[in-house]
């Protein structure tokens, strides 16, 4: 299981804890999937330590990753904000960008200078019961976009690259119309 990343429209990163056979992997007709492993356990998720902030540009915490994705993420990516230790244990990269807006949780003032001098306004709000359960800003908003789509993945062959699915595979067309219309039933009251 890892989390992924779009960078630009060749370049699909993905991260998790564990090692991985490949380091890269084909993707359709055009893209590179990349594969980063995080190295510390306190960095679990690849957005957890590492944040695209605008084409060619991006947050990230070095010690997080292995030898080969600080190396990959420094050549594909021109401006690399490398975030201090103290910043990223606060979850800094753990962030909400909205076009030239950042925000992230308090006590991030380095983070915040280097933001400001790249052009970005950064903005901090307090999110320190939020830090202790693992997560910062971006852990507390919901996607209405399209990003974070549910995939699943299917691994054929150890040989060759996982199926991509974009609906559940063992379920029926019936199971995904009755799922399809239990969501227009008014039931948030039940939440």
């Amino acid at each position: 299981m890892f989390d992924k990343v779009l960078v630009s429209s060749s370049r699909l990163l993905a991260a998790g804890r564990f090692a991985h056979p490949q380091k890269s992997l084909r993707v359709g007709a055009e893209s590179v999937q990349v594969y980063l492993e995080l190295v510390q356990p306190r960095y679990y998720h690849l957005d957890t330590c590492f944040c695209p902030l605008a084409p060619g540009a991006a947050l990230y915490y070095p010690r997080a990753f292995d030898k080969y994705g600080q190396r990959a993420l420094r050549e594909w990516i021109p401006d690399l904000i490398a975030v201090p230790a103290e910043e990223a244990r606060r979850f800094a990269c753990n962030a909400v960008v909205l076009a030239r807006t950042v925000i992230t949780g308090a006590g991030c003032p380095d983070l915040h200078r280097q933001l400001r001098d790249r052009g970005f306004e950064p903005v901090e709000t307090p999110l320190d019961e939020f830090i202790k359960a693992g997560g910062s800003a971006k852990c507390l908003t919901l996607r209405l976009d399209g990003e974070g789509d549910i995939e699943w993945q299917e691994q054929i062959s150890p040989s060759a690259p996982p199926r991509l699915h974009h609906t559940e595979p063992q379920a029926s067309i019936w199971k995904r119309a009755m799922v399809k219309l239990l969501s227009w039933l008014p039931i948030e009251w039940l939440l």
